[in-house]
């Protein structure tokens, strides 16, 4: 069964009431301004901070803390049709609607996620909004333009664009798409315009209009067209259209850019149309009554779709289906793609309902190795940080891989590696890429899209640290983050995957210079998913003397966080840990055996999805060199 929490906002009192009555004002605003044809309230997430904005009446911007479920307002915030985050500047973007300038201003609210007050007003846009954090410009498809915000000034400006509709980014290729409204008589004919965010040049396609889904991956966008049985399928380089036939007239849209799987519903044929991104095949399947709101968790293959009453769980490597309740009538939905929460906003009772998705359809537990980081000093010859990993199963593994140095200032670490070099090797020790320069790569654009995608926090433009994409086959690779000319300092090195084909990461480790205080190692890893996961996690200094490693770590002491900084597993000896029961995971899962009675440390712990953090340091304060390892147990 699925598990689900309603959150009422009855115990705040109730914000003073505007003349006319503004319950009845905020049905028609809402109405009107959804980025989908039916009536939405609107709400967002940003996962990277784990907290959920949501618009209630009384110009009041809720703010709910993903971890307590406990809420606060910001006072001040006009309206609520539409709402969009910057997860990379944390600011919060809320639209009051395109046809409200009669009783209210149309106007954009800037809410600072930080400090969670009003930044900005941005007066003259209002309709749905889109951002692009590579570039920090947001995207308002206003009555009669598109208004374009500078997320740095929050100066706007307006391109003369057909638009009150839907509309979507590509932060990849730096395209904005905008239809239409869905009301002729306001809106003009169907049109989706296609616009250049760095010129500002426009190319209008007529007879089309209706929700759109971008998949950066393949640069193929998707509009349903509102009105007819088909969804349009664009092209990102050229603009050619393919219409893909639908029984039923298409109502929103959504897709998942690892299957490559386009998810349409249809509010009158109450049904989901699955289609195939890459033949353009179609998969019918029955969806609740009159759904209305579809949103897709990429990381669980899970697919979520609203209707009057209830979500509809769809399975998206078998299609099977299951129920949640989501409230007496759901407007809005939002997906956290880190913890797979998914919080439904209920306008009748302008509650929301928090729907576990841990909990999700009865299927096998799909808790796996997401990302993996370590921070350490980086010394020079023999010293220098080493992070390795191992992909496992049959396919190609998209990682994008980072080495962080000057980037960690701004968090206040000491002595950062201020020219890291970046070096990939195989299990062969052949060099498969390198980067000495994350704006010296192929495409910059494309790796900060990536790394705002995956929740990794922005390197400066211009920077030294580093960064680079690659696909991989199955395998052992090795990373390397040395300092340029045989500099020193601190550095993080990052790995995180992107995408997946039948792959996942297996095992990880790093292997660096423990220091003492602030220089001791701390690796880091995310398990996404459902379910627990099982794992050998070790940290290895004497036992590695037998491969010639000179200065190891005499006495490694291994600490495990949660994502909340509470320890959860220690050792100070393996032997504590349970000597028959080490020895035999290392033998099952390839592990080199510990030397036995040596003071390595090691422990076997089930975890749920979440962050964690090893701290790997010397007993006493003692140096020297360790290895911190990270096993997946099948």
């Amino acid at each position: 069964m699925w598990q689900s929490t309603r959150m009422p906002w009855s115990a705040r009192p109730s914000p003073p009431e505007r003349a006319g009555g503004p319950l009845a004002l905020s049905a028609v605003v809402l109405m009107a301004l959804c980025a989908r044809p039916g009536y939405c309230s609107g709400i967002a997430v940003n996962g990277v901070t784990n907290k959920i904005f949501v618009p209630v009446p009384g110009d009041v911007l809720d703010i709910i803390d993903g971890v307590t479920n406990t809420d606060s307002p910001v006072e001040g915030v006009l309206g609520g049709s539409s709402v969009a985050i910057n997860p990379v500047t944390n600011r919060i973007y809320v639209s009051n609607g395109p046809y409200s300038g009669i009783i209210s201003p149309l106007q954009v609210t800037v809410v600072d996620g930080a400090s969670r007050t009003v930044a900005a007003i941005v007066s003259g846009a209002a309709g749905p909004i889109a951002v692009n954090p590579v570039t920090n410009r947001i995207y308002v498809s206003s009555p009669s333009s598109v208004t374009v915000i500078d997320g740095t000034s929050n100066a706007s400006t307006a391109l003369a664009v057909a638009s009150g509709g839907p509309i979507a980014v590509n932060p990849a290729t730096n395209k904005v798409y905008v239809s239409t409204g869905f009301f002729s008589a306001v809106a003009g004919p169907p049109t989706v315009t296609v616009i250049d965010g760095a010129t500002g040049a426009a190319t209008a396609l007529t007879g089309i209009a209706g929700p759109i889904a971008v998949n950066e991956v393949t640069n193929k966008v998707y509009v349903a067209n509102t009105g007819h049985n088909e969804v349009i399928a664009l092209d990102g380089a050229t603009n050619a259209t393919t219409a893909i036939p639908l029984v039923s007239n298409p109502y929103s849209i959504a897709l998942n850019p690892v299957t490559n799987r386009i998810y349409v519903a249809s509010f009158e044929g109450d049904n989901v149309t699955v289609i195939d991104g890459a033949t353009n095949a179609t998969t019918v399947i029955p969806a609740g009554s009159s759904p209305q709101d579809v949103e897709v968790n990429p990381v669980t293959n899970t697919t979520y779709v609203l209707d009057t009453g209830n979500v509809t769980v769809i399975d998206g490597a078998t299609n099977a289906t299951s129920t949640a309740a989501a409230g007496d009538n759901p407007a809005a939905m939002a997906v956290n793609l880190v913890t797979g929460r998914v919080y439904v906003k209920d306008d009748a009772s302008v509650d929301v309902t928090v729907i576990d998705g841990a909990s999700g359809p009865p299927a096998a537990p799909t808790a796996r190795l997401t990302n993996i980081s370590v921070r350490a000093q980086v010394g020079t010859g023999g010293n220098v940080l080493i992070p390795g990993f191992v992909i496992s199963g049959s396919g190609t593994e998209t990682l994008l891989i980072r080495g962080a140095g000057p980037a960690l200032a701004q968090f206040g670490v000491p002595g950062p590696l201020a020219k890291p070099v970046l070096s990939l090797f195989d299990g062969s020790g052949a060099m498969v890429a390198s980067n000495a320069g994350w704006g010296t790569g192929p495409d910059p654009l494309q790796l900060s899209a990536t790394a705002a995608q995956v929740g990794a926090f922005a390197f400066s433009p211009g920077g030294a640290d580093c960064a680079l994409l690659a696909s991989l086959p199955a395998g052992s690779y090795t990373v390397r983050i040395s300092g340029m000319g045989g500099t020193t300092g601190v550095a993080l090195a990052e790995v995180y995957e992107v995408s997946s084909t039948g792959t996942r990461l297996a095992n990880i480790s790093s292997r660096a210079l423990v220091g003492a205080g602030a220089n001791v190692v701390i690796p880091g890893f995310v398990i996404s998913g459902n379910g627990t996961k099982e794992l050998l996690v070790r940290a290895d200094g004497p036992s590695l003397a037998q491969y010639g490693i000179a200065g190891v770590l005499a006495h490694p002491s291994l600490g495990l966080f949660d994502g909340a900084g509470v320890m959860i597993a220690a050792d100070t000896g393996w032997a504590a840990a349970g000597i028959d029961l080490i020895s035999g995971f290392d033998a099952e899962l390839g592990a080199f055996p510990l030397v036995p009675g040596s003071d390595d440390s090691a422990q076997v712990v089930d975890l749920p999805p979440g962050n964690y953090t090893m701290q790997v340091s010397g007993a006493g304060g003692s140096t020297g060199v360790a290895l911190a390892e990270v096993y997946e147990v099948p």
